[in-house]
């Protein structure tokens, strides 16, 4: 099983997420786990991922962005966001989930989360904002039970995400 969390961070140290993501942490005290001499103890596996960040170091990027858009300069501002996508290595054998994998889907789920965003509140659901939410729709064909109850199913693929299988 995948965990996806999302951690708004208020510390202008914005090296420190990078610290948390590329080096093995106490997940009770969060503290940074250190080896027989002290030193940090770097993760055996991981992957970093930046959004609008170009060629840019992520710290410097969020710095450049916050004082661009004069946002985050009080101390109380959020700073950045992350998301981290985590899982144990033992589930991947029953569902094939890889590093890799796992990162493409936080890649594609924060950009799904961007088209979100930039749609909060709408009036209708226009042709526009219809194909930045819907990858595509499949409609299948129409059965009937013993009933006589007609049945059709529909497959809505959200863009990035994919089928989202909510509960009935």
């Amino acid at each position: 099983m995948a965990t996806f969390k999302h951690i708004s961070s208020k510390n202008a140290d914005y090296s420190a997420a990078e610290q948390y993501l590329t080096f093995e942490h106490d997940e009770f005290t969060m503290k940074p786990a250190l080896d027989e001499a002290g030193r940090l103890i770097l993760r055996e596996d991981y992957r970093i991922a930046t959004m609008n960040c170009g060629e840019e170091d992520f710290a410097v990027a969020c710095m450049r962005a916050n004082l661009r858009y004069g946002k985050n300069q009080k101390r109380e501002d959020v700073k950045s966001h992350h998301y981290i996508i985590s899982f144990d290595p033992r589930d991947a054998a029953d569902n094939g989930l890889t590093v890799d994998r796992a990162q493409e889907a936080t890649v594609n789920a924060e950009k799904f989360m961007n088209v979100v965003r930039r749609h909060t509140s709408f009036e209708e659901l226009t042709p526009t904002l219809l194909r930045e939410f819907v990858e595509k729709i499949v409609v299948h064909e129409c059965s009937y039970d013993e009933n006589k109850t007609r049945r059709q199913d529909i497959e809505i693929y959200y863009s990035f995400v994919g089928k989202v299988d909510l509960p009935e």
